[in-house]
Order: structure tokens, then sequence, then C-alpha cells
């Protein structure tokens, strides 16, 4: 048993003047780790914890050999079964630069290892939601494995940036969960002691997605995680911690920690959700940060530490991703649209400056459910142009927290009223083209719905419809978008009717 009392923090940066109470809860729980170094017959273990507030006493103790991999960095729980996924690049008999890397599953039970190819080495792991998970470097490519039902990987997919990317190497993603920004991707781009970049990642259509760079040289842009209990993102690197504002990137907070011995090499970082960070500490510590008003400024934020063991590397999230939505979106309607996001629309009249756009669509919040079509028609019946789903690529469904809620459901479940999609299909008849979308519901009467954005691309990659102003969304002049829920038994099979 390894038991360590309280030790300072040298600054702690802007104040919030909340009223809060003295301390959280006290917490306790099981951990799984790496050991990031050759020769160790088990790298992959689990310590339980015990940590008392009112003393700011952590605790580690019943420290268990799992099993080994060849190398141990990332590790996550599947959150399809009771294994842990670790990846890792060994130090001495695989160079860093190679593409002999590996995602491999321990079964907890019996130690077993399996292992899943990865094109790149990569070090850092994001479970994104229940069936995808990204991998990356220190820092390098992005590569996403989908995770099947069974809990078995598929072979993982390279992420490729744009040309108008700020940053191409990524070290750690970071998903954004719940509330209003749910469905957002922040990312850090360090190298391994920490001090790097942290920026907004958006995915695009297929394997592609565009980096926009917030904040550089900042000393806590390594390892990370999204804080549901502060609604905030917490970024771990050097001995800093930063707590980060979801909805412009803005720094909140920077909290700067005492080494208790020696340096400090904060890798990882996760959250209880219950105001509690835990940080792995290259040096061996494992630290607990107490913050129970939310803000890591404020008087009553606590840290501890206590020793577990030299190469101490990654710890696993304690919070495990939200399930795939169940439900769908139905509906249409018709919106007036700026003669602008019609790219070579002519008018139909001198003074024209508008043009209408119909619409009409069932989309699954699961890409794996069916059937999902979008119809899009613009710019008239006998010259205009028409745009047809064939595959719907990928989907959210969130709920965006906003008073007008779509009407209640007899079915269990959130109540979700934005849907951001993507998919390709066929532009005035030909295969190729592609579309991204954001809608919305904003429940009864069908008029305050939106389309928050519209815009589709054909076979060349030419810009066809531009409708993609978040402030000013384009209101339906007549029909309705509505979620449905439905319970788990009521699924459909994909459809393609005329696939290309």
């Amino acid at each position: 048993m390894t038991k360590v009392t309280t030790f300072s923090v040298l600054f702690l940066i802007g104040s919030m003047g909340l009223s809060i109470p003295a301390f959280a809860d006290d917490t306790d729980g099981t951990i799984f780790y790496t050991l990031f170094v050759e020769g160790e017959p088990s790298n992959v273990k689990s310590l339980d914890y015990d940590y008392v507030s009112g003393t700011n006493t952590l605790t580690v103790m019943n420290i268990v050999a799992i099993g080994h991999t060849d190398d141990a960095d990332g590790i996550v729980v599947n959150p399809q079964n009771p294994d842990l996924l670790i990846i890792g690049t060994a130090f001495n008999s695989t160079p860093l630069n190679s593409a002999d890397d590996n995602l491999a599953t321990v079964v907890i039970a019996g130690g077993a290892v399996a292992t899943f190819s990865s094109p790149f080495p990569t070090f850092h792991l994001e479970l994104a939601d229940a069936t995808t998970i990204y991998a990356a470097g220190l820092p390098g490519e992005l590569v996403r494995f989908t995770i099947n039902g069974d809990g078995s990987l598929s072979s993982g997919t390279q992420i490729t940036f744009t040309a108008g990317s700020d940053d191409i190497d990524i070290t750690q993603l970071i998903t954004i969960t719940d509330g209003p920004n749910a469905g957002k991707f922040f990312y850090t781009s360090s190298v391994p002691a920490g001090s790097g970049n942290f920026g907004e990642l958006t995915f695009g259509l297929g394997d592609t997605a565009t980096t926009t760079r917030i904040h550089s040289s900042l000393p806590a842009a390594h390892g990370g995680e999204y804080d549901p209990f502060s609604d905030t993102v917490i970024i771990v690197g050097s001995n800093h911690i930063t707590q980060i504002n979801p909805s412009d990137g803005s720094i909140i907070h920077d909290l700067v920690v005492t080494p208790p011995s020696g340096f400090i090499h904060f890798d990882q970082g996760i959250v209880d959700a219950n105001g509690h960070i835990i940080i792995a500490d290259n040096g061996g510590f494992l630290f607990l940060v107490d913050y129970p008003s939310g803000a890591l400024s404020d008087g009553t934020t606590q840290v501890t530490s206590a020793f577990v063991e030299k190469f101490l590397d990654d710890i696993a999230p304690l919070i495990m991703p939200p399930e795939p939505n169940l439900g769908f979106f139905v509906g249409g309607g018709r919106v007036i649209t700026p003669l602008s996001a019609g790219i070579d629309l002519i008018p139909k009249k001198p003074g024209d400056d508008t043009f209408i756009l119909t619409h009409g669509f069932e989309l699954h919040c699961d890409p794996s459910q069916g059937p999902n079509n979008l119809e899009v028609n613009w710019g008239g019946k006998k010259d205009g142009n028409r745009f047809h789903l064939e595959e719907l690529e990928s989907a959210t469904c969130i709920d965006d927290q906003t008073p007008n809620e779509p009407p209640p459901s007899p079915h269990p479940g959130p109540t979700l009223d934005v849907y951001t999609g993507q998919g390709t299909g066929r532009y005035n008849g030909e295969c190729g083209a592609s579309a991204q979308w954001i809608m919305e519901d904003n429940g009864e009467p069908g008029k305050n719905d939106t389309i928050i954005k519209l815009v589709i691309f054909d076979a060349g990659g030419n810009l066809v419809l531009n409708i993609d102003d978040p402030q000013n969304p384009l209101n339906l002049k007549s029909g309705n978008h509505q979620w449905v829920p439905h319970p788990e038994s009521h699924k459909n099979p994909p459809t393609q009717t005329t696939p290309c």
C-alpha cells in the first residue's frame, strides 16, 4: 500500500468567485494502466485507489498484473466487452518510424492477447463512441478503428488531413460527448514531454479531417479528456493542467503543480464526472485533483499524489462513451435560400436574390440502421438541380439544450433535436456526389425548424450548394423536421434501392 498526503499547488490562474462546497466527494475505484518499458513480465496492470477529500489523501493498493503486450502505451476498456485495448510501439525492437504497430486486446480473465493491425505507429487512444476508437502518434498519424458488436476490431484506417489543416500530426483526440457542444472534436499535437498545439478537429467526408489550431506552445497540450462534470476540456502535460471552454476553445484556467519529487511529466488525464481528475505521471506518480466547483482556479481545488511504480504511462478512462443513439429524423419542407448559396444559379427574373429549396428525408441516428434517404431539389422543376443520398456515412444526434424541444414521445430515452450527417449519392443523376448537413427539430410548429448547414459537392469535388451560416439558419416556410425515438427492438435493415 502506498499513501501520500497533501502537497501544494504552485499557481492558480483566474477566479470565478463561486459559492461552493469545501470539498468534492470522497472517491475510490479501480484503474487499469500501462508501463512503457521493455523486459517487464506484465506491462498491463490494475490498481485500486481511495481518496479522502477531508484530508486530501490518496491511497493506492492491490496492484494486479494482468498481461503483457509487445509494447504498451494507450489503454481503454472495450465498450463491447470487459477486455482492454492497448496500443504502443516498442523502444528498441521496433523503430518509432516503423509501421509495424498493433492495437492489442487483452482478455482480463486469462491475460490472452489478440492484435489488430494499425498502418502507423500510434500511442494515445480515444473512444469517440461505443463503436469507434482513434489512435494517434507522439505526434503522428490519426488512425480510426471500428469496434464490432462482439468486441473485435477492424483494421485501422488512416485519417487524411486536408490542405487547409494547421496541424497534421496528432497526439490526442478529445471527443465532446455531452452538452451543447456534443459532437465536437479537439486535439493536441505535442512531443512526449508535452508543450504543443491545441485546436479543433472537424471530420469531413470519407476518411478526411481538417484541423484548426487555437493555441500554440501550451505546456499542457499532451493528454486529455472531456469532463461532463464541468462541461470543459481538461488537458495535461509537463506539470500543467489546463481547463478549456469547448464552446470556443478559450483557456479558462491553467494550474501548475509542484513536483512531489524530481520532475513531473503528465502523460494522460482521466475524469470521473464527479469533480475529480486523475493523472498518470511518467515519473511513477498517480495524481488526483479534487475540484468540487468545476473550476480549477477556485480556492477549494486540492491536488495530491501517490507513487505507483516506475515507467507509469497511460491510464484507462473511467467514463464509458455513450451508446449509439436510437431513433431517426424524418420530414422535410421548403426554405427560401439566398441566391449566393446556389453557386451557379441564374436569377429567374431581374432582382431575384433568393431561390426555393425543397427537401425530404428519413435519416437514422445510427448509420447501421436504415433506411436512410435524403432528397434535395433547388433551382426549379425543369432546369433545377437535385441530390439523392445513396449511402449515409456518419451521423450524430444530440440534444442542444435549447428550450424548444421536440414533443414528448411514449418511448424512453433522450430528447434529441439536432441531426448532423454526411454521405454520398447522386447529383443530377451522376454518382460520386457528396453532402454534409445539420438539421434541427425545434418542436412544433414546424416553422421553427431549421436547416443549419447543407453543403453538396458534385462527383468532381465542385461545390454546387453552399448553405453554411450557423448564425443565420434557414427556417422552414412549410413542412416539419421530426425526431422519432424508438426502442432497441425497432431496427430496420439498411436499404439502397438505386445504389451507385
